[in-house]
């Protein structure tokens, strides 16, 4: 009950990424203890899909009622969904969200009176390694595979006795965030520079500055992860322009790091779609990490390329991924303060990629 899974930032900070808007949504490291039920949710082919821990009652009913199926639940009842069902509004062409932004907001301020919790869970976590999880521990849920009924279940039940991930609240609003546009833009330089760069084992030919601000980065902090990470990084905090560096900065200055690390690099598990950056910090650099950081430890974590589902974990390798997690997090974050002050004391000029589109950047080289 006491092990947190995700590469979010420190426990005492109860701030969390939003989903829509910054701020608008706030992490929390849930209890499921001080619930009287934890009902998972999902909703496929028009219907909603219910599983009760507390009973072992998997029902359903039509989109249309579930509402007022949610709002009938028993007082003190955790529900857990995805954001893509219970925080997403409904567009002309969604398949998977049942309600519209309004009726969204009205659902949260309904729950609340009737002593009804809605919680979100990262979509990152709740495929196949919460049902690989609960498949492998309840006899209930016959399969991993994907499924409607199976995903409700695995919800409820990982949230129930396995508590290993952070929730988040339902948004406030679903007004625009600039800092999610900013940090887009960051990340559409930085697949730029890193697609060029991977193709040639980056060896700085096309963006130079990003890769010698990624060695350095590297150098500078101890070679706590890797060179590829670095490079990430970097690229994350800086660019080319013909030749010349340019550090991205927002409101005249680099991002703190909590904001950069939700909202530019997106390492939260509700953020886990940020391109090559993310998949050199993660695929490629955090299994590895992983892997030696329990060698290190005396725990399995796996064997030459591959390591053990995370679904499949049993306790003692639960607990090594989660410290190995918070140091590698604590790693990368120490690695963007360190690349930040480099580029400062380089003199890269400032470029906020939402204010100077790259065209502009060009011209004011010359």
């Amino acid at each position: 009950m006491d092990r947190n899974l995700t590469l979010w930032a420190d426990d005492g900070d109860r701030r969390a990424v939003a989903t829509i808007a910054d701020g608008s949504v706030s992490r929390c490291w849930c209890d499921p203890s001080l619930f009287a039920d934890v009902v998972g949710v999902d909703f496929g082919n028009g219907e909603m899909h219910l599983y009760s821990s507390a009973s072992q009652r998997c029902w359903k009913v039509a989109a249309a009622v579930a509402r007022e199926e949610i709002l009938g639940l028993q007082r003190g009842t955790l529900v857990v969904a995805e954001p893509a069902h219970l925080a997403t509004p409904r567009t002309a062409r969604s398949l998977a969200q049942p309600f519209s932004a309004i009726e969204l907001l009205d659902l949260y301020e309904a729950a609340r009176p009737r002593g009804i919790t809605i919680k979100l869970f990262p979509h990152y976590h709740s495929g196949t390694r919460a049902r690989k999880w609960a498949a492998s521990r309840f006899p209930g849920v016959q399969s991993a595979k994907k499924g409607d009924t199976a995903d409700a279940m695995a919800l409820a039940l990982y949230v129930r006795h396995c508590n290993a991930v952070s929730l988040a609240d339902p948004p406030m609003s679903f007004s625009r965030d600039r800092k999610r546009d900013y940090g887009k833009a960051v990340r559409e330089y930085s697949s730029i520079a890193l697609n060029n760069e991977r193709t040639i084992e980056y060896a700085g030919l096309y963006f130079p500055n990003v890769i010698e601000l990624g060695d350095e980065i590297h150098r500078r902090s101890g070679r706590r992860i890797g060179k590829k990470a670095c490079y990430s990084i970097a690229s994350l905090i800086a660019t080319d322009v013909n030749g010349a560096p340019f550090m991205f900065v927002r409101n005249g200055r680099a991002p703190g790091v909590d904001m950069w690390w939700k909202c530019v690099a997106m390492m939260t598990p509700f953020h886990h779609r940020a391109g090559i950056a993310r998949s050199n910090l993660m695929r490629h650099s955090f299994r590895p990490f992983l892997r030696r950081f329990g060698k290190r430890h005396g725990v399995s974590m796996g064997a030459g390329s591959k390591i053990v589902p995370f679904g499949e974990h049993d306790d003692t390798q639960a607990e090594t991924r989660t410290r190995a997690m918070k140091h590698f997090r604590d790693a990368a974050k120490d690695c963007y303060r360190v690349g930040v002050d480099v580029a400062i004391k380089r003199g890269f000029k400032p470029i906020d990629p939402l204010v100077t589109p790259w065209s502009d950047a060009i011209n004011a080289r010359h």
